[in-house]
C-alpha cells in the first residue's frame, strides 16, 4: 500500500506492507469501525482476496467460522482471548432462531469465566464488542450456526 509520510514538512512516499498497515490501524481504529469482513482483514493485516482464494471452497459453515475468527480478532483489538485463564470474563453473542433462517437474529450477550458454550476463538473481551459483533455480523453467524 502506498502512503505519504510528512517529516519536517517534506512529503516522502513509502510502500507499506499489510502488516505495517495493520499495526497503524490498531492504534487508530475503534472496534465499532469493524463493520465488514474486509475492514477486519485490513485491521489484521490479512488480504481478503487471498483469504477467499484459500478458504472459500470449504463448506459454508466452516468458511463462516474462519471469517468470524478474523472479525472477532479485529474487534478484540488484535488480542486473542486466553481460554485457559479462568479469571478473565469472556463474552459471546446469543441468537434466536424463529422457525427458519430468516428468523435468525441477535438476542443478547452472555459471559463465562471457566466454561463457554461457543468455540474459544469466537470469544470477545468486552460485552460491547460481543454485542457489536453479534448484531453487525448476524448473517455470518447464521451461516456458521445453521450452515
Amino acid at each position: 500500500m502506498n502512503a505519504i509520510l510528512k517529516i519536517n514538512n517534506q512529503e516522502i512516499p513509502v510502500e507499506l506492507t499489510l502488516g505495517q498497515v495493520a499495526k497503524i490501524n490498531k492504534a487508530a481504529i475503534h472496534y465499532t469501525d469493524i463493520t465488514s469482513f474486509e475492514a477486519a482483514c485490513e485491521f489484521n493485516g490479512v488480504d481478503p482476496v487471498e483469504f477467499e482464494k484459500k478458504y472459500s471452497f470449504l463448506p459454508k459453515h466452516i468458511y463462516a467460522h474462519l471469517k468470524l475468527e478474523e472479525i472477532v480478532k479485529a474487534i478484540n483489538g488484535g488480542e486473542k482471548q486466553d481460554y485457559s485463564d479462568v479469571d478473565v470474563i469472556k463474552y459471546y453473542p446469543w441468537f434466536n432462531s424463529v422457525g427458519s433462517a430468516s428468523g435468525f437474529s441477535f438476542d443478547d450477550v452472555d459471559y463465562g469465566r471457566d466454561h463457554s458454550a461457543v468455540g474459544s476463538r469466537l470469544l470477545y473481551k468486552t460485552e460491547e464488542g460481543a454485542e457489536h459483533g453479534g448484531k453487525t455480523f448476524v448473517d455470518l453467524y447464521n451461516d456458521y450456526i445453521n450452515g
